[in-house]
């Protein structure tokens, strides 16, 4: 039995119930796409993977692009852009994509975002509809990449190794943002006029990054590396600071330059206002995920009532569980309908 899969019942049902307040007032869009990656995929993976036991999405329920979808009146079905020949949907996200075009030659297939924009482009015409809205989340597999290269250089033997590790994170994160502006650039110059621009979460408080940690720490040899590699937390939040803080740069560039008034929603703050105020978001734990993925499925021994998993933040290593893209969700659509 594949425990990832979600009823597709239930999913409609508790979007509709999240996004029916909302739905009266968002006729302002024809339809919306999405492009991302695990935290918004709700079936590409699996269906260009052809295993059936990859799940349709990295949680236990509707992801936060769903609910957005359903409060604005519009459903979001998997683009399965790979697949040729058969019916696209609208939602481009994919899990492990990144921002970046890893091999540097977007003509080549894959699963990242110019591909997908590219996909999308092809599929139009080259033309987009000026009342449709298009959104953009991604960046957090750029950043777990940058922090692997830091994790690399904390266990490094010479100053000059690890002072290479830093820089070679920071240009990392600086060419995921040039990718992302690229992308949002190019929708922009074959008529998208409504974008909205997800940052990226505290990748350093993801149940991930202790277990990276963790494992780090058993590699030490000296005091001086154990030092390093604690900090490794903190490094991931400083990632994660300095894509946000640069893509925020950049979508204020495009803004100057094009007149278009981009929607940014702020995934860092909402993330760390759910875990900062855990108990009244009815969150009991915020430190372990329910389910751990790395070696096979392992349900957590705290996860009592699996797969529903009351009071998790996490639903894996990566992923928050449902409530929480329930939250993130009912914030971008409020934003989307004040702006």
């Amino acid at each position: 039995m594949n425990f990832f899969q979600t009823n597709s019942f239930k999913v409609s049902a508790l979007v509709a119930a999240v996004g029916l307040s909302f739905s009266v007032n968002a006729a302002d869009f024809s339809n919306g796409y999405v492009f991302g990656d695990s935290l918004m995929d709700n079936g590409n993976i699996q269906a260009f993977s052809g295993d059936p036991s990859i799940p349709e999405r990295f949680t236990n329920g509707p992801n936060a692009a769903e609910i957005v979808a359903a409060g604005l009146g519009y459903p979001l079905t998997p683009s399965l852009h790979l697949i040729p020949g058969i019916p696209h949907g609208n939602n481009y996200s994919t899990a492990t994509a990144t921002a970046v075009d890893t091999d540097g030659d977007e003509s080549t297939l894959d699963l990242n975002l110019p591909t997908q924009i590219n996909s999308f482009l092809f599929e139009h015409g080259g033309e987009v509809s000026s009342d449709t809205l298009y959104s953009f989340s991604i960046g957090a597999q750029d950043i777990l990449n940058a922090f692997t290269m830091r994790v690399a250089g904390v266990l490094a033997e010479t100053k000059e190794e690890r002072k290479a590790a830093v820089q070679a994170a920071k240009n990392s994160i600086k060419a995921a943002v040039d990718a992302e502006e690229a992308q949002i650039r190019k929708l922009i110059a074959a008529g998208a006029q409504h974008i909205l621009i997800v940052n990226a979460a505290d990748q350093g408080v993801l149940p991930i990054i202790d277990i990276m940690t963790e494992q780090t720490l058993a590699l030490a040899t000296t005091a001086r590396q154990e030092k390093r590699i604690k900090r490794l937390p903190k490094v991931a939040t400083r990632l994660s600071v300095k894509f946000n803080k640069l893509l925020a740069k950049r979508v204020a560039k495009i803004e100057r330059q094009t007149g278009i008034d981009i929607i940014e929603f702020d995934l860092f703050s909402s993330y760390a206002n759910q875990i900062d105020n855990a108990e009244d978001f009815g969150y009991t734990n915020i430190d372990t995920p329910c389910i751990y993925t790395l070696n096979g499925l392992v349900i957590n021994p705290e996860c009592i009532d699996f797969p529903v998993a009351s009071g998790f933040l996490s639903w894996d290593e990566y992923h928050p569980t449902t409530l929480v893209h329930q939250n993130i969700g009912a914030e971008v659509l409020e934003l989307i309908l004040s702006h």
